[in-house]
């Protein structure tokens, strides 16, 4: 039995029309990796390869802007919060930034469904007021000022980011259903849409437009069971099938015959995730062959326990899901160097308690790949000194002939009063040293941590006055607590 995407492309080619005038646009890349390998083998005559993109691509296509990394929008977000509160209420950065991610994620939301800001706005002010009906409190007041406050920061900041040409995820798809008719205008490509389930209003407002030009086609995966019966996964496709002007007069493909076999399901209680994950590693290392398995996380957290679990004999698995960058161990030696600066007793002399400094160099990744590290740090504990610095760490050091060495020693020198680019750059020549050590995935992660410590560098040097971290170790506080809440919002994704 043929696969949805192979019968799409069959489809395709019977109509005797070329692939490279198609833009495929799937929900995900993963989808993306199957549907060349159909195509490749489907196109026989020599042709240029047509585009798989996924809507998040589209929509930069359509309004001609790309998404803006989360950190600058961060420091914009900051400035228009600044502009637009009182003096006397302005919080500082790094306790801005414990609130502003779930603000920001609330704009991106109102943007990609299209709703009306002035009406959520409007209502999200009167149920807080009715919420708190008796304001007497400071807390209370400073709450309904917030709300108030809200849609003042939503209009400038959105009127800010569309100047600077620059946008989230949701003013991306506001952006491009705004512009669709002047993209439908001046494209000769059609668009084939196909795998999707339930779509955002802006998603449903651009494909009904493409479909309306004879710019666009869409297939929909669905047996007749699902669609018309109680069964809730057919609901939204249900209510496109329903509602758009399109089916009025052109068919809906496709709705299949096929009915669904029954699962045998079985439950098994394991102890912790760890437990959980190297369970299924075990069951996976008795079948004889993963083709066509697949193994569904109910935490993306996780991740990095499964590919570790995972039998070394299969050397070839697809992952499509995204992972926070915190949880990979270079991001936990990350975090162990900046809670070193955090306890250090004096940072201009770069006194540190022992713990601190055995957490960095009894690290994995270090252990691993240094030799003669596990004899220095034995040394370093037959010491036994309550604090060091970077002196008589090095002189610890001399006798050990351990490759950079003076990157590791680096990272123990005092910080000067500038120190956001001292532990940035400090932490990038470590990058610099590991590169050549690590392979595959944490040689990704790696590259992740390089230019998010080189887009923060620019930024912070930017926006050095509106920004203003405080001097010191409050300084330093600040800007680790900063730094962890980009690391747990920035996605390390995997595909193929």
């Amino acid at each position: 039995m043929d696969s949805f995407l192979l019968k799409i492309v069959k489809s395709l080619s019977k109509e005797k029309g070329q692939f490279e005038d198609l833009v495929f646009i799937l929900p995900n890349r993963r989808a993306g990796v199957y549907l060349k390998k159909h195509l490749i083998a489907e196109i026989q005559e020599t042709s240029f390869f047509p585009e798989i993109i996924t809507f998040d691509n589209f929509v930069e296509k359509i309004s001609n802007i790309s998404k803006t990394p989360a950190l600058e929008l961060l420091v914009d977000f900051y400035k228009v919060y600044k502009q637009n509160t009182v003096l006397d209420k302005i919080e500082s950065f790094d306790l801005f930034s414990n609130w502003a991610r779930t603000v920001l994620d609330d704009f991106n939301e109102i943007d990609a469904y299209l709703v009306d800001p002035d009406a959520i706005f409007s209502s999200l002010k009167e149920i807080n007021e009715l919420h708190n009906w008796n304001p007497d409190t400071t807390l209370t007041k400073n709450y309904l000022a917030f709300f108030k406050n809200l849609e003042r920061y939503y209009k400038e900041f959105h009127k800010g980011l569309v100047e600077e040409k620059k946008a989230y995820q949701g003013l991306l798809f506001r952006q491009a259903v705004e512009s669709i008719h002047s993209f439908i205008e001046n494209t000769d490509k059609k668009y084939v849409f196909a795998g999707f389930n339930h779509l955002k209003t802006s998603e449903s407002q651009i494909v009904q437009e493409l479909l309306a030009a004879g710019k666009g086609r869409i297939y929909w995966n669905i047996s007749k069971k699902m669609l018309y019966g109680n069964n809730p996964t057919g609901k939204f496709i249900k209510s496109y099938l329903e509602e758009w002007s399109y089916y009025r007069t052109n068919s809906f493909n496709w709705i299949s015959d096929e009915e669904i076999s029954e699962n045998e399901i079985e439950i098994v209680g394991v102890p912790k995730s760890v437990g959980m994950m190297k369970y299924a590693g075990e069951i996976l290392n008795n079948s004889k062959s993963i083709e066509g398995t697949a193994l569904v996380l109910a935490d993306q957290n996780l991740l990095p326990i499964t590919l570790n679990s995972i039998p070394k004999r299969f050397e070839k698995i697809n992952i499509t899901m995204g992972v926070p960058l915190k949880n990979y161990p270079f991001s936990n030696l990350v975090d162990s160097v900046f809670q070193l600066y955090v306890t250090a007793d004096s940072q201009e002399d770069g006194n540190y308690y022992y713990r601190h400094v055995l957490r960095i160099l009894q690290h994995p990744i270090l252990q691993h790949h240094y030799s003669n590290l596990k004899s220095f740090v034995s040394s370093l504990v037959k010491e036994n000194r309550i604090h060091y610095n970077y002196e008589t760490i090095k002189e610890s050091a001399e006798g050990f002939a351990i490759p950079d060495i003076y990157v590791l020693l680096n990272v123990f020198k005092p910080l000067s009063d500038d120190f956001l680019p001292e532990v940035l750059s400090r932490m990038n020549l470590l990058i610099e040293a590991l590169k050549t050590k690590l392979l595959g995935i944490e040689k990704e992660v790696l590259y992740r941590h390089h230019q998010l410590n080189l887009q923060m560098m620019s930024l912070f040097e930017e926006n050095k006055e509106l920004l203003n971290l405080p001097e010191g170790h409050e300084g330093i506080k600040s800007l680790h607590t900063i730094y962890k809440r980009i690391l747990s919002s920035e996605n390390f994704s995997f595909i193929g």
